[in-house]
């Protein structure tokens, strides 16, 4: 392939596409990851998953918005404060969900 052509960008216009396509890749990558962490987590608290999967599809629905996602599992990670630090980095970086250490 040609640089320049269409399914070769230029250094000018390309480099810039190709780094955003491989930082997509690797967010994707990075919730897939986080989402088999969520489950091995819960393995055992049945329902627990599910209803986290529940709150992330009513986000896409458009049912919830950011901030109560961010209640929402804030509440449903309470006891691990490192899902929450997890689930901090796909968050917009205006929503920080602060970290409690559970009760003793």
């Amino acid at each position: 392939m040609e640089e320049g052509s269409p399914s070769h960008p230029s250094d000018a216009e390309g480099t810039n596409a190709y780094r955003v396509v491989d930082a997509n890749a690797y967010r994707v990558l990075d919730a897939i990851a986080f989402v088999q962490i969520v489950k091995k987590t819960f393995k055992n608290e049945e329902g627990t998953y599910e209803e986290f999967l529940n709150i992330l599809q009513s986000f896409r629905q458009g049912q919830l918005n950011t901030s109560e996602v961010e209640i929402r599992v804030n509440s449903l990670f309470s006891r691990y404060p490192h899902l929450i630090q997890g689930f901090r980095k796909f968050l917009p970086d205006k929503c920080l969900i602060s970290v409690v250490a559970p009760a003793a």
